[in-house]
This record gives C-alpha cells, structure tokens and sequence, in this order.
C-alpha cells in the first residue's frame, strides 16, 4: 500500500502544478490510494475548495467554509475525494487569511484517507470520478466545494456527471457559493459548461 502523503507534501505538489503549468485545464491525479474490499456506503467529494478561500470573495466566504467543515467533519467516516486547481496551491500555506482553520482540518483530515486531484479539466475529472468511485455502489454521494452556478459552475458540471452514472444519490451541501446565477440541483437542466471562474 502506498503510503499517505503528508499535507505539506500535496501542497507541495500543488504548487510545483501551478508553477510549471500555464494551462489550468489540466488534469492530474496526485493521490489515489489502494483500495481492499468494499466501498464505503457514501461518498464525500469536494470540488475546488481553494475558490471558496480566496481573499475578497465575500462576505459570507467564513460562514460557507465553517458550514461546509462541519459538514465534512460529520461525514469523517467516509471516502473522500477532493478536486483541486491552482487557487488550492496556497491553501495550506497560511498565506490566505481567509482561510477558516475547520475548513483546513476538515480537509487534510479527508486527505489522510482520501484520493486528491487537480486541475479544471471538468471533462476528464468527470470521467476519472465515474470510472474510478464505483459510484453505483454508493448509498449516498455528498457534494461539496465551488461553485454551484447552473449555467458553468464548475461543481454543477461534476455533480451532472455524478447524477448521470449513479442516479439519485447525491446530497448537496448547504454551503455552496453560487455568484454567477441559480445554483444547479439534481435533476434540473445544465447547459454545456462555461470557464471555471475562478
């Protein structure tokens, strides 16, 4: 079994990512861990929790990143898997303020457990998650990160992925920043997927 990078070692990875790379629409797997046996029951997935951190966002950015570790924390039990991108590459750095420190727990407690991915090729992290998740194994599928928008939100163009290979079973955080328009639930429309704002 391989063993579990440390989380100076994914930020690590992360940074080398957003330094060498000028394309963001890349994707790697940094992290994925050699399963035995069974599945968990549910699944928690979060999708580029470095956009909920970053400084002027909003207002309300603390209340969704201390919702959203709450969440997690709920939820410690289960498989995890993040998807990150280059505004994740300081996150653990301490250089962001706006950082909620249950938000960085939550998450390097799910590392610690978990597969780790980067980049904002939507398109290809789908298709990794529903080859690789044994999504139709799953009771529930818990969605989490950025953002929600409808019409090009980068966690509503995963969660139709998602809800495409294992229907029904996904449950949505509370805690999901939707700044460009109407958040995407399951089962509503989702036109072709825009720019992953960042």
């Amino acid at each position: 079994m391989p063993s579990m990078p440390t989380a100076r070692e994914i930020h690590s990875r992360l940074r080398a990512i957003d330094r060498a790379s000028d394309d963001s629409a890349e994707f790697h797997v940094l992290h994925d861990p050699v399963r035995n046996g069974e599945p968990s029951p549910d699944l928690v997935i979060v999708i580029h929790p470095g956009d909920l951190v970053e400084p002027g966002f909003d207002r309300g950015a603390l209340a969704r990143q201390k919702g959203l570790a709450a969440e997690l924390a709920a939820r410690s039990g289960q498989d995890f898997l993040v998807l990150h991108r280059n505004s994740c590459s300081q996150f653990g750095t301490g250089r962001l303020p706006s950082v909620h420190p249950a938000l960085k727990k939550a998450l390097q407690d799910g590392w610690k457990r978990g597969v780790i991915l980067h980049g904002d090729d939507l398109e290809a992290a789908s298709a990794w998650i529903v080859s690789h998740m044994a999504l139709d194994r799953r009771r529930e599928i818990f969605l989490g990160g950025a953002y929600g928008d409808a019409e090009d939100g980068c966690l509503a163009f995963v969660g139709k992925a998602i809800e495409a290979a294992a229907p029904g079973r996904i449950v949505l955080s509370a805690h999901i920043p939707c700044p460009g328009g109407d958040p995407w639930t399951p089962g509503s429309a989702l036109t072709e997927p825009g720019p992953c704002e960042p």
